[in-house]
């Protein structure tokens, strides 16, 4: 899959939802999910371990941008929640490569 776009599904994460459509903000927290995401793992070399695929035909896996489990860094833990965050989590369901 080197140099190819591919939506990946992050086993174990329910994520807010963006909006498909422009102008639309989408469900709350989900820019802030993907921007939490995108600084993890876009235009990343990343390997992913496949589980199959999602409802939607998406790949479902884990994903690891080097030695990082990147679906872990999703998952809340009372050493990274704020004040004010939610707590649900807050991370994007997919990433696009470059």
């Amino acid at each position: 899959m080197a140099d190819k776009k591919q939506s990946i599904s992050l086993v174990g994460i329910d994520s807010p939802e963006k909006s498909c459509k422009k102008n639309e903000p989408g469900q709350q927290y989900s820019q802030k999910a993907t921007n939490f995401l995108s600084g993890l793992a876009l235009n990343r070399e990343v390997s992913i371990e496949v589980y199959g695929k999602d409802r939607y035909g998406r790949v479902l896996g884990l994903v690891y941008a080097g030695q990082t489990n990147v679906n872990l860094e999703l998952v809340p833990s009372p050493r990274k929640a704020s004040s004010t965050a939610s707590t649900r989590l807050i991370a994007s369901s997919s990433i696009t490569g470059p």
